[in-house]
Order: structure tokens, then sequence, then C-alpha cells
């Protein structure tokens, strides 16, 4: 009887215990040196992964700016005309980045347009490093009343259950910013 309750006691205090964190999808490489303050940084336009997360961007370059700035650096914004101009150079210096044939999008020639447009736009400011920042999706666990994703944990908001408590199990979709530096 007495390993019964204390089986059945480890069991209830597994049920309450909180989620472990998901993994976050943070890679940085070893390598790596934050740059020394005082040092001008370039954004890259930003991108949204979905069309309804477009108003999210001016926050996200307001944001983004602000925070860098307040860490020390210069900060400039790549405007999207120079943006565009500039990868269709380099898209047209690698001969096309989707397959002529079937359509499909030529990796290996996409990275170098991509690395040329990273070397001439850091090369023509100066920049010691640059960001690309994009407004992606990614997959949140729920657990209880707390959705977890990338390392955060947030509650999940509840409308119209008129004070009662509602638990969650499985997964849902919480917004997150990428931001890939060059």
């Amino acid at each position: 009887m007495q390993k019964l309750l204390s089986l059945v006691l480890t069991l209830l205090l597994a049920a309450c215990a909180s989620p472990a964190p998901t993994p976050t999808d943070n890679v940085i490489a070893p390598a790596f040196h934050r740059p020394e303050a005082g040092k001008l940084i370039l954004l890259l336009p930003p991108e949204a992964e979905t069309a309804d997360m477009q108003p999210g961007i001016e926050i996200l370059k307001q944001q983004l700016h602000k925070q860098l700035s307040a860490a020390g650096y210069k900060v400039a914004l790549l405007d999207q005309a120079s943006n565009n101009t500039i990868w269709t150079e380099e898209v047209a210096a690698v001969g096309g980045i989707y397959d002529p044939v079937t359509g499909n999008l030529r990796r290996p020639e996409y990275a170098r347009a991509f690395s040329y447009l990273v070397q001439r736009v850091s090369g023509e400011t100066k920049a010691v490093l640059v960001l690309r920042p994009r407004l992606v999706l990614r997959r949140a666990l729920l657990a209880g009343q707390n959705a977890t994703w990338d390392g955060q944990q947030r509650r999940v908001p509840v409308v119209g259950v008129g004070g009662g408590t509602t638990w969650n199990k499985g997964t849902t979709l919480g917004l997150s910013v990428e931001l890939a530096a060059f």
C-alpha cells in the first residue's frame, strides 16, 4: 500500500511540474564575437513569413534600431529599392537562382548570390555586421495555461470562460524574430 501511495504521489508531482522548455532555434557560430560598441551594423530590409505579419515589419525595424542603438552601435537600414537592385545584380552574376527547366531553387547559386550581396553591402558601408531580420512562425508546446517556444514561455490568453480555468495540451504557433547575422 505504501508503494502504491508513493507511486501515486510521484505521478501527481510530475503532473504538476512545469514543462521543460523546448530547445531554441538559436545557433551561434563558435567563432562569432560581438562587435565593439560604436561599430556600424547594417540591417537588410526585414521580411515576414506570411502576408498577415506585414504590419509587424515597421515595429520590428523600430525595435531593432532602438535596441542596437541602446547597446552602443551605429545602425543603418538598407532601403528596399537598393536591396532589390543589388539582389537582382547578384542573382544575374551567378546565372540565376532557379533552374530554367524545373523551376526549382538552385541552393548553391542562391547561397552564392546572397553571400555576394552581404559582401557588397558590408564593403560599401564598412558595416562590421549585416543582419537579416524575419518574422517567422515557430512550433510552440502547449501545457496547462502556457505556450513555450524559442526558450520563451507565455500564458495562453483565454476569453469567455467566466473565471474558469482552461488547460491546454498539444502544439500551436508562436511568433518569433529570426535574426541571421553575417
